[in-house]
């Protein structure tokens, strides 16, 4: 069953955000490769650049959204597809458990190079369904 779609959250321009503290944003990044790290293939794969373009906005922006609207120990699914301004990715996030009852966050990710979202798919219902397992690590409970 797909969640329904009623939510969306918009990043801000990732070249006027200020970036975390090196420390932080290593361990951050590293958690976003674990996150993500299992679930790389053609389709779904996610660029190097485009995990580190996420770093600075997943503990201050994404996360607080998720546990707000989903709890901390939510086990949540997310499907990534290209959007339809070029260089633009769309990451959707949901509870499995509550898809027909808890609308799915959106998030969009803009200013990507094309080469960065060519491999997804431009259409949401042929977008992969992934288990996002850690996602809050890096945050503090």
């Amino acid at each position: 069953m797909e969640p329904r779609r009623d939510k969306e959250s918009e990043f801000r321009e990732l070249g006027r955000e200020k970036a975390n503290p090196e420390n932080k944003r290593g361990r951050v990044l590293d958690s976003l490769r674990h996150i993500f790290g299992g679930n790389r293939s053609a389709e779904t794969y996610l660029s190097e650049s485009v995990l580190e373009k996420l770093t600075p906005i997943w503990d201050t922006t994404i996360v607080p959204v998720l546990m707000a609207e989903f709890g901390a120990e939510a086990s949540l699914n997310v499907i990534f597809y290209a959007g339809s301004v070029p260089g633009q990715l769309i990451m959707e996030i949901w509870d499995p458990r509550y898809a027909d009852r808890k609308p799915s966050q959106v998030f969009k990710l803009g200013g990507l190079a094309d080469y960065e979202t060519r491999r997804l798919p431009q259409e949401r219902s042929k977008a992969t369904i992934m288990s996002l397992e850690d996602w809050n690590s890096s945050f503090p409970i």
